[in-house]
């Protein structure tokens, strides 16, 4: 197996990675392949030397440290095969996990582009929906996807049974998935219900012109989220001891009632998705431009997680993406611009002169990029974040956008 990377694995929502080392023991195929991705926040207005109250973390931003260091083993012989990727990173103290797991059988015939017709996979893969969520680190040309991506999709993979393929210039990729993504904030990989969450990206991947390529895909999702209950408390008796004298009196003794439980339970999620690029191979550069458009409800699980039993409401959000890349640039340089905005909650209320008035809690990055590719192997980028959301306080109290911008410098190396 020779190191590949195809562009219309891409389109297709399969798995593009590159592989350096093969092995044949027994006519069993076995690879190894892996990157690294080291990052320095160079600045981060929101950085503070200080530490979470809560959490006791430090809030400082401003550092060096290991974002992703991934190792993927393969094993295939004839139709079947299996992977596991495991990830090592210091993000929020040293860390290694499961990012992507799973065995599948290639049942289908392959088309003019060797593209297989059918690939079954069960465990935990990537999530089928749109177009950010199924790209691959190493070919993604921004440091991360957009907010609306990372909210309802974080970690990018689910555990679940996957079939996907192609067809000329179809291309589909649906999933019935298990609990959670590997990144939620809460139970990651992990199923509190029975429910599954049926997901999936249909599209199209086509040669307009000689040099100008076409992708387009609707994606869908609908399954289930879980609330947990509150248990049962017993009623209390507290003594606060108000003046400071060490003597109980009257006064100072205070009586919290129980409260009855409440069982967990379940709300329905979902959301729809539409996203198109266009990959025009110029003299001087290969320019891909294009956007993404999620409409959701009760589906953030990340950055707003998604409450609609607490809340009693449904969480409708929207979010965008557009951006326009230069790749292959001489020296093999490339530069980029992406705009994406997150709207978590179109119904967010704040109080305003001791009444409700409708909130804006959309959130937005406008990033700029540039990368150069030495040896092919490594790949060095400086991206420029312009972050906007109003969930900061000013002085005085009212609701403002305090100053959030980025600069990250990566040095990344695939093997």
């Amino acid at each position: 197996m020779k190191r590949f990377v195809f562009a219309a694995l891409l389109a297709a929502g399969l798995s593009a990675r590159g592989q350096t080392f093969s092995i044949d023991v027994s006519g069993v195929k076995l690879g190894v392949a892996g990157f690294l991705q080291v990052d320095a926040t160079l600045l981060d207005q929101t950085a503070e030397d200080e530490l979470d109250p809560a959490t006791r973390q430090p809030l400082n931003t401003e550092r060096v440290f290991v974002h992703r260091g991934h190792v993927r083993l393969d094993a295939s012989k004839g139709i079947v095969g299996a992977a596991i990727e495991v990830d090592a990173n210091n993000i929020h103290g040293s860390q290694l996990q499961i990012i992507a797991a799973e065995v599948f059988a290639d049942v289908g015939s392959k088309d003019a582009q060797r593209l297989p017709t059918l690939l079954l996979s069960l465990g935990i893969t990537r999530i089928p929906f749109g177009y950010e969520t199924l790209q691959h680190d190493l070919l993604r040309p921004f440091l991360e996807q957009s907010n609306i991506n990372r909210a309802l999709f974080p970690g990018s993979y689910q555990p679940g049974l996957r079939a996907r393929g192609a067809f000329r210039f179809l291309r589909y990729d649906v999933a019935a998935m298990s609990g959670e993504p590997i990144g939620a904030s809460s139970f990651a990989a992990q199923a509190p219900t029975h429910s599954l969450d049926f997901v999936g990206r249909f599209g199209i991947h086509t040669d307009i012109v000689s040099g100008v390529t076409f992708d387009a895909g609707a994606s869908g999702l609908d399954g289930r989220g879980f609330s947990p209950g509150t248990p049962t408390t017993k009623v209390q008796l507290v003594w606060r001891d108000d003046n400071g004298d060490g003597i109980v009196q009257a006064s100072e003794i205070q009586v919290i009632p129980g409260t009855t439980g409440e069982p967990s339970s379940t709300f329905r999620r979902f959301a729809a998705g539409a996203d198109a690029h266009l990959s025009w191979k110029l003299p001087f550069a290969l320019l891909v431009a294009g956007g993404e458009f999620i409409w959701s409800q009760n589906l953030d699980r990340a950055l707003f997680v998604a409450g609609p039993v607490a809340q009693s409401r449904n969480q409708r959000g929207t979010g965008y993406s557009a951006s326009a890349v230069l790749q292959e640039l001489p020296w093999n340089f490339a530069a980029g611009l992406r705009y994406d905005s997150y709207d978590p909650d179109a119904d967010a209320a704040n109080a305003s002169g001791g009444v409700r008035v409708p909130f804006d809690a959309s959130v937005s990055t406008l990033a700029f990029m540039v990368s150069v590719r030495i040896e092919t192997v490594m790949r060095l980028m400086l991206e420029y974040d312009r972050n906007h959301n109003a969930f900061g306080r000013g002085l005085n109290g009212v609701p403002a956008s305090l100053a959030a911008d980025a600069l990250t410098a990566r040095a990344e190396l695939a093997f």
